[in-house]
């Protein structure tokens, strides 16, 4: 299709502390299958017809990056190694300087299921962006979720639908009209072309976009290091920074089993189950136990509870309802 996957590799993802912290990042750990997050979406480009990667993350985990892809057969088109995570406003920005063409904009901790489903959006995607559109793919929603942003669109009789609002993570009252009312889970996935998304940057976000450019170096090599100027971004996400000011915003419907894992509970939806609806991983036995989710790297033996996440991980253990794991950043912060 001619589109570059740019792969947003920064964040650590304190929802699914103590196993994703500071020092390994969700993104580098398996927890569906044998391959990491970053393998998996890398594999998922690849399945998509796309050619290698850029992926722009922390220069602390540039040599992870770059061991994980070549583990999996993958040597990355790009890596950009931000000197200090400034939101993906900048990573998105960085990206768009050093590419031309198509850009689909892929963070590196989601799952996919269905990519047949994803090629469909991305084809339609495709079509908007001919008509000078920046595309967010919009996840129809399974159910009310207070842990997601969420996206309203006008009607079309096209796939792709106009942009009208962004929403901020609602309570549950809100979060149920939202569903009725037929607005989509934000994805943070986008698509647009480079030069287009430039402009939009320089017209809605300035201060981003001349830091960020100002930051990169020439001649740019297979690992591009920004200046220490980079860190003087400001920390805004790229649906605030660009999207929610444009009014070239398209809206793509996305129905393909997503997750963005954002918590335990969300692992131990999207977990195949034993029959007492339990998801497990590891050295674990489970005795009078459902609808929970158990995970050890040392032996772990729970009794006669349910609905809880259970975690050992380095010597840490975690214990929490399902319904409390949202919470769990709360504790990686302390």
């Amino acid at each position: 299709m001619g589109i570059t996957p740019v792969i947003l590799c920064g964040g650590v993802g304190t929802r699914l502390w103590p196993v994703s912290n500071a020092r390994l990042p969700k993104q580098f750990h398996s927890f569906l299958g044998d391959g990491t997050l970053l393998q998996e979406t890398a594999r998922r480009a690849l399945a998509l017809g796309l050619g290698p990667p850029v992926v722009v993350g922390s220069e602390a985990d540039s040599s992870l990056v770059v061991a994980q892809l070549a583990a999996i057969g993958i040597e990355p088109r790009l890596v950009i190694a931000e000197p200090e995570g400034r939101n993906t406003a900048a990573a998105i920005a960085a990206a768009a300087h050093v590419l031309d063409g198509l850009i689909l904009v892929m963070p590196a901790d989601h799952v996919i299921s269905d990519v047949a489903a994803l090629t469909a959006a991305l084809e339609a995607g495709v079509e908007a962006v001919r008509a000078d559109k920046l595309v967010v793919f919009g996840i129809v929603p399974t159910r009310p979720e207070t842990g997601y942003g969420y996206i309203r669109a006008g009607s079309s009789d096209r796939v792709w639908r106009p942009l009208v609002e962004f929403i901020e993570k609602p309570d549950i009252d809100k979060a149920e009209r939202l569903v009725e009312e037929g607005c989509f889970w934000n994805s943070g996935m986008f698509l647009f072309d480079a030069n287009l998304v430039l402009n939009e940057f320089a017209e809605w976000a300035p201060d981003v976009a001349e830091v960020v450019s100002a930051s990169l170096p020439e001649p740019l090599a297979t690992v591009i290091h920004p200046t220490d100027k980079f860190r003087e971004a400001p920390s805004v996400a790229f649906d605030r920074a660009v999207m929610e000011k444009t009014s070239r915003g398209a809206v793509v419907p996305l129905q393909a089993g997503w997750s963005d894992i954002g918590s335990w509970n969300a692992l131990w939806e999207i977990s195949p189950k034993d029959d007492s609806g339990n998801a497990t991983s590891g050295d674990v036995r489970l005795v009078d136990v459902s609808g929970s989710y158990v995970r050890a790297e040392r032996r772990v033996v729970v009794l006669g509870l349910s609905d809880v996440v259970v975690v050992e991980s380095g010597g840490t253990v975690l214990v929490t309802s399902r319904s409390a794991s949202q919470r769990v950043g709360e504790l990686a912060e302390g």
